[in-house]
């Protein structure tokens, strides 16, 4: 069947507004988190304390490759993750972590397009050619979604359900339920039935936008803290600093 229009009841100027309403929530919630609760001050006071040690020597990498590094290795491909003995838990974690990050770049920056070049909802690719990287990036969502759904702390260390949610788990969570209710909205897009895809619209706006709108009380922010952190600090050792003392020159050895 033909795609319903979804552009009588949800138009290109609505669909807009709800782009940038997501937009202006992100950008406030990890704001308000890294101001109003002091976590740029607490960096800043880290970043005093590390150099209160002294300097030792640099190792005379420029900055530019340093960031160019870490975006590569620590970012883009997950090399922030922490190693443990078990090898094959390690590749799944980052399989998980990969197919997060850069299934919510592809599905945030295919809406962004959507809403700028393309402003429609409709779900059919033959009516909205964007439809195919949300899909890829929701996919990736969902996928990596469900590994790590086996892979939390609270899960692999302390025996929780999988289904047992605390405040860590509540961007995957609510970034699932997102993705789910996408396809629902394609799924009855797809079906024709009006009544149906404006039923799935009226759920699919609210689940969408909490992940975006609950930022400040959400984990999310630290996906944003981690690369900025990981840059100052490669800087900060390529510079000749760290959070450790400099080795003594005297030795308190007694002999006989």
């Amino acid at each position: 069947m033909a795609a319903v229009d979804i552009n009588p009841f949800f138009s290109a100027t609505d669909f807009r507004l709800f782009v940038l309403i997501l937009v202006l929530g992100a950008v406030l919630g990890v704001l308000y988190d890294a101001v109003g609760r002091k976590k740029i001050v607490s960096y800043q006071q880290e970043r005093e304390w590390k150099r209160s040690y002294g300097r030792s020597k640099p190792s005379g990498e420029s900055g530019g490759s340093v960031i160019f590094r870490v975006l590569i290795r620590n970012i883009a491909f997950s090399g922030e993750i922490a190693s443990c003995k078990d090898r094959s838990l390690d590749r799944t974690r980052r399989v998980a972590h990969l197919l997060l990050f850069w299934g919510l770049i592809i599905a945030a920056l295919s809406m962004l397009l959507r809403a700028l070049v393309y402003p429609t909802l409709n779900a059919s690719p033959l009516s909205n050619p964007l439809e195919v990287g949300t899909n890829t990036g929701d996919g990736m969502l969902l996928v990596g979604g469900i590994i790590m759904l086996f892979m939390r702390v609270n899960v692999r260390s302390e025996r929780d359900s999988i289904f047992r949610s605390i405040r860590a788990d509540m961007f995957l969570f609510s970034i699932m339920f997102a993705v789910v209710f996408q396809f629902i909205l394609e799924l009855a897009d797809l079906s024709g039935s009006v009544t149906a895809t404006e039923a799935a619209l009226i759920l699919y706006l609210p689940v969408t936008a909490f992940p975006f709108l609950s930022m400040a009380w959400s984990k999310f922010p630290h996906i944003i803290y981690k690369p900025v952190y990981a840059i100052h600090r490669e800087m900060d050792a390529a510079e000749g600093y760290s959070h450790l003392p400099s080795p003594s020159t005297v030795s308190y050895i007694k002999e006989d």
